[in-house]
């Protein structure tokens, strides 16, 4: 059984969305046999689709399964 690694990302209108030291992370989860999930609130991201389709290993999961958006808040002091 593979062990699974789950992460978050979320993208505000307005930004330009996952890095490239994200993705080379995410790389080195499925490169190392881990499957990687990742809740996202965009669940429309073409970079992460690609991912998702790309890689067995690789899920994207909607994030109001864990918290509903409307509940969501984050502290950008």
């Amino acid at each position: 059984m593979k062990q699974e690694v789950s992460s978050f990302w979320y993208t505000p209108k307005g930004y330009k969305g996952i890095g490239l030291m994200e993705l080379l992370s995410i790389k080195s989860f499925l490169d190392n046999n881990y499957k990687f999930i990742l809740y996202t609130y965009n669940l429309d991201d073409k970079i992460f689709n690609k991912l998702n389709e790309i890689f067995d290993d690789f899920e994207l999961r909607d994030a109001n399964e864990i918290v509903s958006f409307d509940e969501y808040f984050s502290d950008d002091r």
